[in-house]
């Protein structure tokens, strides 16, 4: 028996032999390579999901193809088994037909969808694919929240903000978070709260007070691992308005601060209803001196005076023209004269320590200096 030709017809290959004969004559035999190969697996199922692995189950084709040049039954003899997540492929094994089914895959991603591929092969070859896709199910996050920021906007609220975790982490919907408040950094939460937002304010806090914060995030399986602490001082109580005020000065009763601490600046800045800014927002470098102050078209905020713990007296003139030193580095600070007719407000800057550690009280109360007379004529 000679194999002369394998051509295709249709989307079908189709095999022509000849038999050779004593007499010479020539005999044909016809048949299809779908015939040689089995049909399409059937009923692919996940008989088990989990987190991490899916345990997938199917069904012989009822057609097992047949052997080359023979319409006798061409027995199964094996399976391959293909896994993909997204396009690519994760996992690719050849199983033995008598391999015990179900099939269980494992090492798999929570909350992923994959699409499975089975394939039925004889001895000539393998058939047609049959496809299911399958979602693995969800689990207790991996990653923590990302980015957690913690802000005081007064001496008695406080605003915590963060991102969910990685994408890649999540492992399922992000169901809610769980924010903890304490006083310690390892202590267990003195105030805890359960949110769906990625943002919560707090009121009634302490007023120059530390708080300590970390976020979880849960999907509905449970709760992930807290985000690493990060802290803030509330604002201190405001400045009050002196009701003695003299010329174009204002006087101003400072808070002494009950925590220990290093000095303070008083920060003077003109009042602008546009500006809304936090005494928190301002950075220590955008605190700036009179005379650049004085200068700029906008207005800014400037460090009027510095006072030691040792040197704290409550009454405070701004615009009395004085200048005081920080003794630790020699740094001179103009306590320069006010505009007539003009707004302004302060906020004390207290540092708790030398590495820089600080905290701000909250706006003063708005006050203008007199207005400029208008001489008489005669």
């Amino acid at each position: 028996m000679q194999l002369s030709l394998t051509r295709v017809i249709g989307e079908k290959a189709e095999h022509l032999f000849h038999l050779g004969a004593t007499n010479g004559s020539n005999c044909r035999f016809f048949f299809y390579r779908a015939d040689l190969l089995p049909d399409k697996s059937t009923d692919l199922i996940a008989t088990k999901s989990a987190s991490t692995y899916l345990e997938i189950s199917w069904k012989h084709p009822k057609k097992t193809g047949v052997k080359l040049g023979t319409n006798i039954s061409n027995s199964l003899t094996r399976y391959r088994l293909i896994l993909l997540k997204d396009t690519m492929i994760v996992f690719d094994k050849t199983l033995e037909v008598t391999d015990k089914k179900p099939y269980n895959i494992t090492n798999l991603v929570p909350y992923a969808t994959y699409k499975v591929n089975v394939t039925a092969g004889n001895s000539e070859g393998f058939g047609r694919s049959t496809t299911a896709t399958f979602r693995t199910a969800e689990d207790v996050p991996e990653g923590p929240p990302l980015n957690v920021q913690i802000v005081a906007l007064s001496s008695s609220s406080l605003s915590v903000t963060w991102e969910p975790p990685d994408k890649k982490k999540t492992n399922g919907k992000i169901v809610s978070y769980t924010v903890c408040i304490t006083h310690l950094e390892n202590e267990t939460c003195s105030m805890k709260y359960m949110i769906e937002e990625q943002r919560l304010d707090i009121n009634n806090v302490k007023p120059g007070t530390k708080y300590y914060v970390r976020v979880l995030a849960s999907t509905i399986v449970g709760s992930g691992c807290y985000s690493n602490v990060t802290w803030v001082f509330t604002n201190g109580l405001a400045p009050e308005l002196s009701t003695k005020q003299i010329g174009n000065t204002l006087t101003y009763l400072l808070q002494n601060p009950n925590l220990e601490y290093r000095y303070f600046y008083v920060v003077a800045m003109k009042n602008v209803t546009e500006e809304s800014r936090l005494p928190s927002n301002f950075k220590n470098t955008d605190l700036v001196t009179y005379s650049k102050a004085i200068s700029s078209t906008q207005p800014m905020p400037y460090i009027a005076a510095v006072v030691s713990r040792r040197d704290f007296k409550p009454d405070f003139t701004l615009g009395h023209g004085e200048n005081t030193t920080r003794r630790s580095n020699g740094e001179n600070y103009y306590n320069g004269p006010l505009k007539i007719g003009t707004s302004y407000k302060i906020f004390q800057r207290v540092f708790i320590n030398d590495q820089g550690d600080y905290y701000s009280t909250d706006w003063s109360p708005v006050a203008a200096t007199a207005q400029k007379h208008k001489s008489s004529v005669a």
